[in-house]
């Protein structure tokens, strides 16, 4: 483990946020792939400054997203974003 490794440690992590979302109905696989492409699509406005990852919950229809990013106003973003689209494809 090089320097490197220890200052990563050391230093705060980015901020971040977490919703979840319980979704009107249950998915199918063309709603999965509309909702993955958004994914990508969020996950490469972030680049290299952060990342944005959806998580299907136990409970049927109910997602969680967890955006992370150097600048906390991306986070807001592109989360108000996802929801944005939810609502527009009337998942929410």
């Amino acid at each position: 483990m090089g320097r490197g490794f220890l200052s990563k440690l050391l230093n705060e992590p980015d901020p971040s946020i977490v919703r979840e979302y319980m979704l009107k109905n249950r998915l199918n696989f063309d709603d999965e792939k509309e909702i993955q492409n958004k994914v990508l699509e969020i996950g490469e406005k972030l680049g290299e400054k952060g990342r944005f990852i959806l998580k299907r919950s136990g409970l049927p229809g109910k997602i969680s997203v967890f955006v992370e990013s150097k600048d906390f106003n991306d986070c807001k973003k592109y989360i108000k974003e996802f929801e944005e689209f939810l609502k527009d494809k009337e998942y929410l």
